[in-house]
């Protein structure tokens, strides 16, 4: 609708006003893809001294993101408007290994869910959520679930092998927030 303000210093400045409350109310009413602490195959949760805006941008923005996991390469595709959303991919290479994930939720600043291909040809999804602690801090978690197989007989043969991954993914995975949580203390050391 339009609406036009009226300043002193500028004189009537025209523009629109939306109501946002039923956009907002739909992107609600969507299934969501989230995975449950209580559905994960392994959860794994840090402390961040930061809050959830500034820890959102070290798990989503290319070059943070590069700076603490050890990527040689680390990008995202697939915009929406210039923007990641449900259907954008990130792509990240350690050396020979490469990951292809792609976000089948997105819920800024609060949690997103990924769907990666990885363990011989298998599927994990991986949601990371972010809550706001009263100090400022935030409470990262990263839950995921086990590898997938395409069909019955694929995931009977990744059975064993998830049994196999539990631990060293623990390990990994809790070295890899540490390191995050590392990072944005000695950013904010250095002013950046």
């Amino acid at each position: 609708m339009a609406h036009t303000a009226t300043y002193d210093h500028l004189g009537e400045v025209p523009g629109r006003v939306a109501d946002l409350v039923p956009g907002f109310q739909s992107r609600e009413l969507v299934a969501r893809e989230e995975i449950a602490a209580e559905d994960a195959w392994l959860e794994i949760v840090a402390e961040v001294a930061a809050p959830p805006s500034v820890v959102w941008d070290y798990l989503n923005v290319d070059e943070l993101v590069k700076r603490w996991n050890g990527a040689t390469v680390y990008t995202t595709s697939n915009l929406q408007g210039g923007r990641i959303a449900a259907g954008s991919r990130q792509h990240c290479a350690h050396g020979k290994m490469v990951n292809s994930m792609r976000f089948v939720e997105w819920r800024p600043f609060t949690s997103y869910t990924q769907e990666v291909t990885g363990l011989l040809g298998g599927r994990q999804r991986y949601t990371s959520v972010l809550t706001p602690l009263a100090d400022g801090r935030t409470r990262l978690s990263l839950r995921m679930t086990g590898f997938r197989g395409r069909n019955w007989l694929h995931d009977l043969l990744l059975r064993p092998l998830r049994a196999l991954m539990r631990a060293p993914m623990r390990r990994t995975m809790t070295a890899g927030l540490a390191l995050l949580g590392q990072q944005v203390l000695d950013d904010a050391a250095a002013g950046r």
